[in-house]
């Protein structure tokens, strides 16, 4: 082999040698996101990551132990920016959303949640609701984030009339703790969007309230069945 067919021969080895290493290292970084992906922030198990669900757990929970619960307010909070980019489409002050709105409609939705897995839990579970920490007791703390709320009733002297066709969508999610030592046990998240009519209908206080309604016990009897299938 001469000089110049053996540089060929050795920058081709090269060139070759340096993709198979940056396969191998792909490989390597991808095994390791996938790796990363399995535990969360706080050490427990993803067990489900879909689209819209994840379940995370503490490994090695006797959750047979737990037979009672108490139920934390729940906290809500709204997509980011939502109050501006919605007021930014209004052409009229009386159909801004203001604070006190946001604050009643935060209200509406905790009263709602609680209301509604309380109800759940008594139908389907076995669990007994009490008031203060103990051996044996979960404690529950619902949290809604990203609510998106596509039309707000703000039942105002305006006679103006708003049309969607979806109520808006939400991420609501549910942390489970020990009630004495305050350990995380579990965590669902489920992101929820109210079901589109398939055709443009009247927003007012009330359907957005009953659209709210059936997707937090949608969300809550399936919660519930799992927690249940735990316990088992």
């Amino acid at each position: 082999m001469n000089n110049d067919n053996y540089a060929k021969t050795l920058s081709c080895a090269r060139v070759l040698f340096g993709a198979l290493s940056l396969v191998v290292m792909a490989n390597v970084v991808a095994a390791e996101d996938e790796g990363a992906l399995s535990v969360s922030h706080d050490g427990l198990e993803v067990v489900t990551d879909k689209r819209n669900t994840e379940v995370h757990l503490l490994p090695d929970v006797d959750w047979s132990k737990y037979g009672q619960y108490m139920l934390v307010e729940p906290q809500v909070s709204f997509k980011e920016n939502w109050q501006r980019d919605y007021n930014r489409e209004q052409r009229s002050l009386t159909t801004k959303v203001k604070d006190k709105d946001m604050l009643r409609i935060k209200r509406s939705v905790a009263d709602n949640m609680s209301e509604i897995l309380t109800d759940v839990l008594s139908e389907k579970s076995d669990l007994t609701v009490v008031q203060e920490a103990a051996s044996g007791v979960l404690l529950l703390k619902p949290i809604v984030t990203n609510l998106d709320v596509t039309a707000p009733d703000l039942q105002t002297a305006t006679r103006s009339k708003t049309y969607v066709r979806s109520a808006g969508s939400a991420t609501i999610s549910l942390e489970i703790y020990d009630s004495v030592s305050g350990a995380i046990l579990g965590r669902w998240i489920d992101r929820r969007t109210a079901p589109d009519y398939g055709y443009a209908q009247w927003a007012t206080r009330t359907s957005n309230r009953r659209e709210a309604r059936l997707v937090i016990r949608h969300w809550a009897e399936r919660l519930v069945e799992g927690l249940q299938e735990l316990r088992q």
